[in-house]
């Protein structure tokens, strides 16, 4: 997969937001994670059930290779070679669903280009929609979540743009101003499929809009915000959603006040040069008892709960960072010493699983992975 553009799809709850956190990310790296290379997989098997008109329980995954940057270990792999570290059952699974979800729907496209930042003049706004389907006056875009931690609602900019970007693609004559369809005519539908993430409305969920409402919601919302981010000052608003995935997170000055600010409601007044100068008078300043707060204090607390430990973590992480570069001065007082391993088997694992497969279980069938494997 190559690189996401500056102001991604999916990233858009994040620039929409805050539009400083564009130039301040810019030179940051973007670390791989185990989850993204399991919703990078799930998504391939999905693109080539659809190509192949076969079931995702029934496709091939011969040659579906995760490419080295989406691969946390940086080498690539196989996905079916990962049979042992993953649950490749769940994994057809979650994308049996959106598979489902589309079967006879429409003229399906699958892993499409999409770039709705031509509507605002923007070059840098593109991304790929997992599934759209064409109807006369009628486009779906459906979009396959993998997590299991942070639900995604239907009603989301990601999607919203996907929508503007497929409208524009399938129903604007290219070169012109000419609709083929008007677009306060054409239904938009943003689905959401996200299998392993419990929800109240079910696994699949929608929402409507109009094309002309995609088009005023670009223009009005979207298009400030985007022009804003070419500032090099521009403002920095922290939300929990804008911070969430934010790799500037911990060096974010103005994310630091709003959680010290946040955290000031559990603590006992110190003052700055008490705290300057030794470390037990904010050792005295610990949390307050719950049970002394009052009820706006337990709900700013709570209002407020991500972000603070958000950010605590995007510093504990840059501390760790700047240690292992051998920066100590940025972090005194302290260094890193070795984590406590885990015990493992000191043997190839999936040698191991190999040969166990070549016994027979008593009842005379193949031993099979989830006979070897408990969840």
């Amino acid at each position: 997969m190559s690189g996401h553009a500056t102001l991604s799809p999916s990233s858009a709850k994040r620039w929409l937001t805050c539009p400083a956190s564009v130039p301040r990310t810019k030179d940051l790296p973007d670390r791989p994670s185990e989850p993204a290379a399991w919703g990078t997989s799930a998504h391939m098997i999905l693109e080539r059930s659809l190509l192949q008109a076969v079931d995702p329980m029934d496709v091939s995954l011969t040659g579906l290779r995760i490419d080295p940057e989406d691969d946390p270990d940086g080498n690539g792999y196989l996905i079916e070679e990962h049979y042992g570290a993953w649950d490749l059952n769940e994994m057809r699974e979650t994308a049996r669903v959106a598979y489902a979800h589309v079967l006879f729907a429409g003229d399906v496209k699958a892993e499409t280009k999409t770039d709705p930042g031509s509507w605002i003049g923007r070059d840098d706004m593109d991304g790929t929609a997992d599934i759209t389907v064409l109807n006369p006056r009628h486009l779906e875009i459906v979009d396959l979540k993998g997590g299991k931690g942070v639900v995604v609602e239907a009603d989301d900019p990601q999607m919203r743009l996907y929508g503007v970007g497929e409208l524009v693609k399938h129903f604007l004559e290219p070169n012109t101003a000419t609709w083929t369809v008007p677009p306060e005519s054409i239904e938009v539908v943003a689905t959401v499929v996200q299998p392993r993430a419990p929800h109240p409305q079910g696994p699949v969920r929608s929402v409507k809009y109009t094309g002309q409402e995609l088009l005023n919601w670009m223009e009005t919302t979207v298009a400030p915000a985007a022009w804003a981010t070419d500032d090099p000052n521009a403002p920095a608003v922290p939300s929990e959603d804008g911070c969430r995935w934010c790799r500037a997170k911990g060096t974010c000055p103005e994310l630091a006040a709003k959680s010290m600010d946040a955290a000031r409601a559990v603590f006992q007044p110190v003052t700055a040069g008490e705290a300057v100068q030794e470390r037990q008078p904010l050792a005295d300043a610990l949390v307050r008892d719950a049970w002394e707060l009052t009820p706006e204090q337990v709900r700013f607390v709570l209002d407020h709960e991500k972000l603070i430990t958000g950010w605590l973590s995007a510093v504990r992480e840059y501390a760790s960072e700047q240690l292992r570069n051998g920066h100590a001065d940025k972090v005194p007082g302290y260094k890193l010493v070795p984590g406590r391993s885990s015990r493992a088997w000191s043997v190839d694992v999936k040698e191991l699983e190999a040969r166990l497969r070549e016994i027979k279980r008593q009842d005379g069938k193949k031993v099979t992975h989830k006979d070897l494997v408990t969840e």
